[in-house]
Formats: C-alpha cells, sequence, structure tokens
C-alpha cells in the first residue's frame, strides 16, 4: 500500500526496484524504531519479540562472547564491572575510567578485525 501512497514521488527514469526498496526499508526502519518505543512499556503490554529478533539477539550476544574472549582478563574484568549488573564505587575513579576507555577502544579494535567496520 506505501508504494500506491508513494507513486507519485517515482522519477520514470529511475529504477523501480532501488525505489521500491528504499521506500521498503523506510518503512522497516519506522517499524523497528516503535518496537523500541514498546519494548520500554512493561512486558504484558509490549508483547513479546519476533523470532528474527530473538535470533539477532542470540548472535549479538554470542559475538559479544568471543570478542570479550579475545580481550585480556583485565579487560574483561573492567568491561564487566563497568557495564555489569552491580557497579562498585570504583567506577568514580578517574584511573578506572581510563581502563575502562582503554579497554573499549581494544574491543572496538577486535571488532573491526573481526569484521572489517566499525
Amino acid at each position: 500500500m506505501k508504494l500506491f501512497e508513494k507513486a507519485d514521488s517515482f522519477d520514470a527514469d529511475g529504477d523501480v526496484v532501488s525505489w521500491a526498496l528504499a521506500i521498503a526499508a523506510w518503512e522497516s526502519r519506522t517499524v523497528r524504531k516503535g518496537r523500541r518505543r514498546s519494548e520500554a512499556l512493561p512486558e504484558d503490554l509490549a508483547g513479546s519479540q519476533s523470532p528474527e529478533d530473538d535470533f539477532f539477539r542470540r548472535e549479538l550476544e554470542a559475538e559479544a562472547a568471543r570478542l570479550l574472549g579475545d580481550l585480556s582478563t583485565a579487560d574483561r574484568e573492567t568491561i564487566a564491572e563497568a557495564f555489569g549488573p552491580n557497579p562498585t564505587g570504583a567506577m568514580a575513579s578517574a584511573a578506572f575510567r581510563k581502563r575502562k576507555e582503554r579497554a573499549l577502544k581494544r574491543l572496538q579494535l577486535a571488532w573491526r578485525k573481526r569484521h572489517g567496520s566499525e
């Protein structure tokens, strides 16, 4: 239906497939944005995630675990402390913030090595 609604925006000299895919991508982005907003709702109002969302979440978690495994023990402990469920007062120190910055930089480099992108 969206394609027909936006038919007047089609350039006759352009590629119809590219135009249709662009509209589909935009609509997909809109739906995902709406889902993210609904995730802020209590679970009984938000509904369950789709199987695709579950798959991508599991894949992302597995990749994060692999990348963290490539880091040193100190870097893994620093990241766990910074983003784990029970942070301590050490996070307020300048030394900890610097350790966290360096650990995250090494994690970013590991991602780039494995995936060739940011």
